[in-house]
């Protein structure tokens, strides 16, 4: 989903009465607050109570669909921003776990079920750069804090939120940091920005089989 000109993961829960947001994201994307008067509370599955700060208004556009819809904003909430029963039924919403997809308005936008990623399972685009185009070049990715290894696989993200084709790797990691192939096969540069999510991490001993890739052009 795009939002601000901002491509958004977002989490479902069909189990939560309200769509929430965080209030670090509502700010980041400029969405106006209205202050919560009287609001019921709202209870965490771990029992715990949600701070609630307001209301906010966010515009949605989902592959030519827009939609507008007011979202709970919650001081420090992770996920950041989560689709709650209300969004489900008021966009006719379907999900379908035998192809882990969910669709809204009779099939008319569909798309897909993943993993949440973030920087805490993935790995990230260490620092800003520029890829000239049709160019290719290795860019230096930061892996999750929690990854140990002094190697690691790299596989594309099935969601892959970047202009560019992201190749995977087997690279060595120091200090955190590995590397992947990436390739603008577009005529004008484009811009991968810090922290922008490109990849899942394994460990090479988590890998059963590799197979060599044989070119088939003379």
């Amino acid at each position: 989903m795009r939002v601000q000109n901002r491509n958004l993961q977002f989490l479902i829960d069909s189990g939560s009465s309200n769509s929430l947001i965080s209030s670090k994201l509502a700010h980041n994307l400029g969405l106006k607050l209205e202050r919560a008067t009287n609001s019921n509370p709202l209870v965490a599955a771990s029992g715990q109570q949600l701070n609630v700060l307001g209301k906010a208004e966010m515009t949605f556009h989902v592959k030519g669909l827009i939609t507008v819809h007011s979202f709970t904003v919650i001081e420090n909430l992770f996920p950041s921003l989560l689709i709650g029963d209300d969004f489900l039924r008021k966009n006719h919403a379907v999900i379908n776990y035998a192809n882990s997809t969910v669709s809204f308005y009779d099939g008319l936008v569909v798309l897909p079920l993943q993993g949440y990623n973030s920087c805490n399972n993935c790995a990230c685009i260490h620092k800003t750069v520029c890829i000239p185009g049709y160019s290719e070049i290795l860019v230096p990715v930061r892996l999750p804090k929690s990854y140990m290894g002094t190697e690691a696989i790299l596989e594309p993200l099935a969601n892959n939120l970047s202009k560019a084709l992201v190749g995977g790797s087997l690279t060595t990691v120091k200090d955190g940091i590995g590397t992947m192939r990436m390739l603008n096969f577009h005529p004008q540069p484009i811009t991968l920005k810090k922290n922008l999510l490109v990849a899942s991490v394994a460990f090479p001993n988590q890998i059963a089989a590799i197979t060599p890739f044989k070119s088939f052009v003379d």
